[in-house]
């Protein structure tokens, strides 16, 4: 089931209300460049600049679509730009507490110098009104890029020094320079350090690439390079890594492209010169710096077509990444728009030469963005067709290359007009477009289902611990169809959800940034179960994008007969039926009843992209326990060293429970008796699809699958490696 929970709107200066009319977007005023990023509270800042003048303009939408600064945006610089390089240098993002961070290039003191702004929702600096001035180094300084670290609501910047070296900096809450005055040098005595920009990685360490760059134009010879470092500005690695072989970087200094693995590393994109063609090329890291691949992957093998500038966002841990590219033909006259999916061994998942979203024709393709929405990819973009006119589109791909929406392609807009600086920013299960279209800056929402329009209205955001200390006194006070937004940190505390259909989540609801489910953790102290759902909870209650860890399953007697056991060192779900999705389940234990990360009683959870790891029982399931008449759906998801005495390592089910899973992989979990994957029992069903049961162990029967009395159906589904055989 998709959730359509904390659907945020944008707004346009004069209606207020997003329009689901392609040829009717929002209006802000006029305009180029524009960024968009929403904020906590549903609401969104749009920032932009000037043409010709390029000042910076600001404006902060409420969550019924009303500017709150002033009309046509604030001024928040007028600094001298006499150059189309600022037109390449504004950035944008939101911090913990909704203030937007806007950084960029000006020429006040003769040399372009990086500046940053930090304004809050009322239209307020919060910093030194004029900017806060982070390079001094009396030479050219360009490319700021930045992120929030969210542990103390600082902010990571990293920008280019006089052509040749790179500077990186941490700047506080406050505005304090944590990395020195100058912040943290970095060259290279035999070559240019060019274009850095920094990703948050899944440990909490901040890892910034860069070009590394030889020779003289315009035979430069290029190649990625990475280096990770502490948040008190310690390098991790012994020295800056270098990605893959030197080679020709045709507009690589700007298009180059990393995103967090989840794991600790990251993906790393490139265009590279081919022969007399061009190729986007895609390398894992480690999180110990090492490259995973042996090398690095070329997104498609059409060697006599350029396929340049790849798009990269990643998946999950088991899918891998996604990539989106334009190509053309060798005499570049027919052109299209492909993508790839990349799992996390470096096979390529869409046919070697990709999928065509776009076939190839006489129309172009340019400013490709791409995202992951519930595991899809999506992907956005302007069509320049031959006919000169302009417009955006959007489609969304699954794991499996199928078409997500019934029209395949999603018409954003249809005035055919010059369009160009699509920006695409995702919002919690819907994406916020801007562009800038004949000389103003229109805004468009885009729905998951691939329509235009308002979103659902959400109900009150409660923030932890903004408004509550705890994440339970912030659910006593909800109300049905409201929001407790989490912020990062650890909560040492059990939770019941008092049969409210409310969203409990972290910022990952807000940003999508996977990075807040590691940050945000709900520790049980070996306390008792963390969640419980066993008020009659549906499925309009929901927990996402959190880590729940060091659960002792507490005591419940779901059968009623006066004999209480425990169960569920995670959850407890009894008679309820939740939406669970985007959650970690580490290290829980049940020494009881069973099902050390999760116990289902007569429910029917929906599950999306859970991790079970570690989780252990004294008895059956050690990660999922289901019974009586249970009806679990399971997509997106990986059970890993999970283990039990009994059966169902990963899973055990009984008493006439049904299972769907479909895209879920099970791989080292030890069962002492049977069923190291999945066992079954007492009429039970299990429809597997798309599934990957290896490697796991059982000491007697069924090391993948053991059904006594039970039904099971395999469609595209792999059983290897399992020790103890495949299936009893």
């Amino acid at each position: 089931m998709r959730a359509w929970l904390l659907l945020f709107v944008l707004a346009g200066l004069v209606s207020g209300e997003w329009s689901d009319d392609p040829g009717s977007p929002l209006n802000l005023g006029g305009g180029i460049q524009p960024q968009i990023a929403s904020t906590s509270d549903g609401g969104a800042y749009v920032a932009w600049l000037t043409s010709g003048t390029f000042h910076i303009y600001l404006q902060r939408l409420d969550v019924n679509g009303n500017p709150q600064i002033n009309t046509g945006g604030m001024l928040v610089s007028n600094a001298a730009n006499s150059s189309w390089i600022a037109v390449n240098h504004m950035n944008l993002v939101v911090d913990q507490d909704d203030n937007a961070i806007i950084s960029s290039v000006d020429t006040r003191r003769g040399n372009w110098e990086v500046a940053l702004y930090k304004i809050d929702s009322d239209g307020n600096h919060l910093w030194v009104e004029s900017g806060l001035i982070l390079s001094n180094s009396g030479s050219d300084n360009i490319s700021p890029r930045l992120l929030v670290e969210p542990s103390d609501n600082s902010v990571v910047v990293s920008w280019s020094e006089d052509y040749t070296s790179i500077r990186l900096q941490r700047v506080s809450q406050d505005g304090q320079l944590l990395w020195g005055p100058s912040g943290i040098a970095v060259s290279d005595l035999n070559a240019s350090l060019v274009s850095p920009q920094p990703v948050k990685t899944s440990e909490g360490n901040i890892l910034f690439q860069a070009i590394r760059q030889t020779g003289n134009f315009p035979a430069l010879s290029s190649q990625i390079t990475q280096q990770k470092y502490t948040l008190a500005g310690d390098p991790v690695w012994p020295a800056w890594n270098l990605i893959g072989a030197p080679a020709g970087f045709p507009l690589g200094n700007w298009l180059q492209n990393v995103s967090t693995d989840n794991q600790g590393g990251a993906y790393s994109s490139w265009t590279e010169l081919a022969g007399q063609n061009q190729t986007g090329k895609i390398q894992r890291i480690e999180a110990d710096g090492s490259e995973a691949w042996d090398s690095p992957r070329e997104l498609s093998t059409q060697s006599d077509h350029f396929r340049v500038s790849p798009q990269i966002s990643s998946i999950n841990d088991s899918l891998g990444v996604y990539a989106a590219w334009g190509e053309s033909d060798a005499n570049q006259i027919n052109r299209g728009l492909f993508a790839q999916r990349v799992d996390s061994s470096g096979a390529r998942q869409w046919g070697d030469t990709g999928l065509a979203v776009e076939s190839m024709g006489l129309s172009s393709f340019s400013d490709i963005n791409v995202d992951v929405l519930d595991n899809d990819l999506l992907a956005t973009y302007i069509e320049d067709t031959d006919a000169g006119t302009h417009d955006i589109y959007a489609s969304r791909l699954a794991p499996d290359g199928a078409f997500v929406w019934e029209q395949d392609i999603s018409i954003i807009t249809n005035s055919g007009s010059e369009k160009a600086d699509l920006f695409m920013a995702k919002g919690p299960n819907c994406a916020f477009l801007t562009w800038s279209e004949a000389g103003s800056i229109k805004v468009h929402c885009l729905l998951e289902n691939g329509s235009l329009g308002a979103p659902v209205s959400p109900g009150s955001v409660i923030q932890v611990p903004g408004d509550y200390v705890s994440i339970q006194s912030a659910i006593d006070a909800a109300e049905a169809g409201d929001t407790v937004l989490v912020h990062p940190g650890t909560y040492v505390e059990q939770i019941n959800f008092s049969g409210k259909d409310i969203v409990v989540g972290s910022l990952f609801l807000t940003s999508g940034d996977s990075s807040h489910i590691t940050e945000t953790v709900l520790d049980g102290d070996r306390a008792g179960t963390i969640v419980i759902f066993n008020s009659n909870e549906g499925p309009d209650a929901e927990m996402c994008g959190l880590t729940l860890q060091h659960g002792s399953a507490s005591l419940f007697d779901p059968d009623g007969d006066g004999n209480s056991s425990s169960y569920g060192g995670a959850i407890y779900c009894e008679n309820a039926s939740p939406l669970l999705r985007h959650l970690k389940l580490i290290n829980n234990w049940d020494l009881g009843g069973g099902g050390g990360g999760l116990f289902c009683y007569g429910s029917s959870p929906t599950l999306e992209s859970v991790v079970f790891d570690g989780n252990v029982t004294g008895d059956v399931g050690g990660a999922i326990y289901a019974k009586a008449e249970c009806n679990i759906t399971i997509t997106n998801s990986t059970f890993i060293n999970n283990t039990c005495p009994s059966v169902g390592a990963a899973i055990y089910a009984r008493d006439n429970t049904t299972l769907n899973l479909d895209r879920v992989l099970m791989v080292n979990n030890i069962s002492d008796h049977a069923g190291g994957g999945i066992g079954l029992k007492a009429g039970s069903e299990a429809v597997l699809t798309n599934v990957t049961i290896a490697d796991n162990f059982a000491l007697h029967h069924g090391a993948g699958l053991y059904s006594n009395s039970s039904t099971y159906i395999l469609v595209n589904t792999i059983l290897w490696g399992n020790n103890r055989g495949e299936v009893y």
